[in-house]
């Protein structure tokens, strides 16, 4: 796997939020940073990160088996040691019971 980046205010940033709108249906809002995983030729995930205020974040993820652990340590590493929070929170639909057990197991606790 493979990982590109960018933000609401360049191409690149645009084109994974537009990935992330086109396969879930949900809006980004801005301003927003965003981390896509690629195989090479494909986009196959994309992780949206936004309302970052310094310590905290919130979390939007779209990429059915491609979150693997690697690439959770390298979102991780961007979210804990570059923009040095000490929180991340994530909102997954109450439907979406694969995405909950993911979070839980990667010690995301339910507020």
């Amino acid at each position: 796997m493979k990982y590109v980046s960018g933000t609401s205010e360049d191409q690149i940033g645009k084109w994974l939020a537009e990935f992330y709108t086109k396969n879930t249906g949900l809006d980004v809002y801005m301003p927003y940073s965003a981390i896509g995983v690629h195989n090479g030729v494909n986009l196959l995930g994309v992780a949206i990160f936004t309302d970052y205020n310094g310590s905290n974040i919130e979390l939007h993820g779209y990429g059915p088996g491609c979150f693997t652990k690697r690439s959770i340590k390298h979102l991780f590493n961007y979210v804990f040691n570059v923009l040095e929070c000490n929180i991340i929170r994530a909102r997954p639909s109450v439907n979406n019971k694969k995405a909950i057990n993911i979070l839980r197991k990667l010690g995301f606790k339910l507020e």
